[in-house]
């Protein structure tokens, strides 16, 4: 199969703190945080192991802590561009998700500072 992506992703664990700017269809999540972890990380983006249905559609803030730099925090602007409900061994003891967010990066004023954040760990 051949890549889609524009960039290249860096399989890391990140701590992520997530507010919820909007959400469609799920108003109720509108300016929450939740914590949850990423799978992997690009230049533009990013897929995050979630224990909520966030919709497709919504516009999150990210906060991204990298474990081996945890004073670091690096903000980003996103949407979720799809969403998955896991399945792990055919049994689902509690709803988990894989999400996959596309940073705004023009808008994003830290946006070089996290370039060179996944630069280091290509």
């Amino acid at each position: 199969m051949d890549e889609l992506r524009k960039f290249s992703r860096v399989q890391v664990k990140t701590d992520v703190n997530v507010t919820i700017r909007s959400a469609p269809g799920a108003k109720d999540l509108e300016g929450q945080t939740f914590q949850f972890h990423s799978i992997d990380a690009s230049y533009e983006g990013m897929q995050l192991h979630l224990d909520i249905d966030i919709p497709t559609g919504s516009l999150l803030i990210l906060e991204a802590t990298f474990k081996d730099e945890p004073e670091k925090k690096y903000t980003n602007e996103g949407y979720v561009v799809w969403n998955i409900k896991r399945i792990d061994d055919g049994v689902v003891q509690k709803p988990s998700y894989t999400a996959g967010v596309e940073f705004n990066v023009y808008a994003n004023p830290e946006y070089d500072l996290w370039t060179t954040a996944i630069k280091k760990r290509l």
